[in-house]
């Protein structure tokens, strides 16, 4: 018996994130695209993965720097597939400005998106993840 995996992979609309959930999927997971903004990437993902019949896909728009949007996530892959099984944190930003140049809303969204984010997705995630096999 195949077991399917139910994925969840942040910011997966486009590269690093995107090749993920591809793979995954390759592997027979049925995976949520997450985006906070490009729709038509997000959509062209999932296409390809539900395409090739592999594993299943699909779009869930939340930006995950924020807890509502963390929630609203989760909430839409348990309505999708009723549970969770493997969470990758992939969205982030990265700040290339040097030391002094950076500002504190740069550093605020940074933080949002980097550490705060995934902090509370996975605390709001853990009730409906299995212990490892």
């Amino acid at each position: 018996m195949v077991l399917i995996k139910i994925t969840v992979v942040t910011g997966s609309s486009r590269s690093i994130g995107a090749a993920i959930a591809k793979r995954l999927a390759q592997d027979g997971a049925s995976v949520v695209i997450n985006y906070a903004s490009n729709e038509a990437a997000a959509k062209g993902v999932a296409d390809e993965i539900n395409s090739n019949r592999a594993g299943a896909a699909v779009t869930v728009k939340a930006d995950v720097s924020t807890v509502e949007s963390c929630k609203y996530l989760l909430d839409e892959t348990l309505k999708a597939f009723g549970k969770i099984d493997i969470l990758v944190l992939n969205a982030g930003v990265m700040i290339l400005n040097t030391l002094h140049q950076v500002d504190e809303k740069q550093f605020d969204d940074s933080f949002l998106i980097n550490v705060k984010g995934p902090f509370f997705l996975v605390q709001a995630a853990e009730p409906h993840l299995k212990e490892g096999r």
